[in-house]
């Protein structure tokens, strides 16, 4: 998959027009809309702010179909403040993003991001509780 269409995919994914995403990353919404459409690569500091928008890792954003066989590590489930200590973390683990998982999948992960420290670990304890009824 080319980075303009994942970019695309992306913005879609998450429910942002293309000038949401431009003032999210500092760049103007014709620029952004050239990355999408591939007339122009985004720079290394764009696909950063990308990586830190959409949560996720370089690797994962450049390389959508990376399966768990060949990431070594996953991003780990802590909240992400805007720091650099944290933005650090982010970029240096692999957050396994596979473009083809199902849309279930992808709105759990939506969701789980969307929550709390403290709400996370009710989810996991209620998820525990659910998979040892089974």
């Amino acid at each position: 998959m080319e980075i303009g269409n994942r970019l695309k995919e992306l913005r879609k994914l998450h429910k942002m027009t293309q000038a949401e995403v431009a003032e999210q990353i500092n760049v103007i919404r014709q620029t952004y809309s050239h990355y999408e459409t591939g007339r122009i690569v985004p720079s290394i500091d764009a696909i950063l702010s990308l990586c830190k928008l959409y949560h996720m890792s370089v690797d994962a954003l450049l390389f959508p179909t990376l399966t768990p066989d060949t990431v070594s590590c996953f991003l780990e489930a802590t909240e992400y403040e805007d720091s650099q200590e944290d933005f650090s973390k982010l970029s240096t683990h692999s957050l396994l993003y596979n473009s083809q998982s199902v849309p279930e999948e992808l709105k759990l992960l939506q969701l789980y991001r969307s929550l709390t420290a403290k709400q996370r670990e009710e989810l996991m304890h209620y998820a525990e509780y659910i998979q040892t009824k089974l």
